[in-house]
């Protein structure tokens, strides 16, 4: 029996062992996993940077917006027009009499 005691012990030991360890993905399982986040991370990085343009594009479409509407009061002062009597048509590029409300 007191031979059988180091072998039990070593036995016992190894089973701790092995129920410690991790277990390894096969390669092909890893690769695919590896590609996959890679291309997340692609996307992940693309998508940043167009948040950045749109960000970039709607502050300039702000200052287009205030450009336009400086450029159409110009127009009415040069005109010598008053904006309640009058609206500007911005497909035609003329101004029009605006329609008295009915009383």
């Amino acid at each position: 029996m007191k031979k059988l005691a180091p072998f039990v012990l070593l036995l016992t030991l190894a089973v701790c062992v092995s129920a410690d360890e991790s277990h390894k993905l096969a390669a092909d399982s890893k690769v695919k996993i590896m590609e996959i986040q890679l291309k997340q991370e692609r996307l992940g990085n693309q998508f940043a940077a167009l948040q950045v343009q749109l960000q970039q594009v709607q502050a300039t479409f702000q200052t287009s917006q205030k450009e336009l509407q400086d450029a159409i009061d110009a127009a009415f002062k040069e005109a010598k027009l008053s904006k309640d009597e009058f609206n500007f048509d911005a497909q035609k590029y003329e101004f029009t009499k605006k329609e008295q409300a009915k009383k």
